[in-house]
């Protein structure tokens, strides 16, 4: 009797540890997916206010960075010399309530962190260029990422459809630096692409939208699913959004931010 208890706790020793990981997992899935939704929407604020308040200043940028300091998101503009100077920094208190935002036009040079962001652009610009891994499809634009923390120096490549009504999940990579950002990790995310087609009617019932991964692809949500549903959800009125894999089912709930895993088995299971 002893030995069944002894074998009965070890194994919700065994379950508990694995939920664990789990969670740990999903945390940091999660976390990432903000730092990249965060820096895409700052760019997308800050292009915008680039273009309606400064069209002749807009014409001289040759690209932005963006990232989170002492409270604020600030997306700064570069010009487009070879040896380009920030030409205007536009901070937000808030990427969700933006409100008015905080415009500097003084030309000035990068700070340490701005020139590793821009350097870290410009050496993955030059793989996208270089690298047969990087798959380019029609009617699509590469939206590149660069994040640098005291964890590593890295950056996220997506595939971004030009064509209003679709998403696409898949064909992204993600690149690795060191502390002289020299490459060290190239690799694909996905081993295709995924699009999606939604439609823009605010009277349909928020719908559910799943896509698989398979191959190499993760169990779970990669940060940059997480980041294209929130990127999307409001405009493309969606519900929920799955990941199915060999083993797991990942949901994000659009309505709370929250991403769940369950294995394979037991979604299967509960949905008899």
């Amino acid at each position: 009797m002893r030995n069944v208890i002894t074998i009965a706790v070890m194994c919700v020793m065994v379950i508990a540890g694995k939920a664990q990981t789990i969670c740990k997992k999903v945390d940091s899935i999660v976390t990432e997916a903000k730092k990249l939704y965060t820096s895409q929407v700052a760019g997308i604020y800050g292009k915008e206010v680039l273009r309606q308040q400064y069209p002749l200043l807009e014409d001289r940028t040759g690209g932005s960075v963006t990232y989170s300091e002492n409270g604020k998101i600030l997306c700064v503009f570069f010009s487009n010399e070879e040896n380009p100077s920030v030409v205007a920094t536009i901070g937000f208190d808030n990427i969700n309530t933006p409100g008015k935002p905080q415009v500097d036009t003084a030309y000035r040079n990068f700070t340490g962190y701005e020139r590793d962001l821009y350097t870290l652009q410009k050496k993955t610009e030059e793989q996208i260029a270089t690298n047969s891994m990087f798959k380019k499809c029609s009617n699509t634009r590469w939206n590149i990422v660069p994040l640098t923390d005291n964890k590593s120096k890295r950056v996220y490549v997506f595939t971004g459809s030009k064509v209003n009504g679709t998403v696409v999940f898949g064909n992204d990579y993600l690149l690795t630096f060191d502390d002289s950002n020299a490459l060290t990790v190239a690799k694909p995310l996905h081993q295709n692409m995924i699009p999606l087609n939604y439609h823009q009617d605010k009277d349909m019932e928020p719908i559910t939208t799943v896509h698989n991964h398979s191959g190499n692809a993760t169990d779970c949500f990669t940060a940059t699913d997480v980041c294209t549903v929130m990127l999307y959800e409001k405009c493309a009125n969606w519900k929920k959004h799955m990941v199915i894999s060999k083993s797991q089912v990942s949901t994000w709930d659009c309505e709370k931010d929250e991403l769940v895993t369950v294995s394979l088995k037991e979604w299967e299971k509960s949905n008899k």
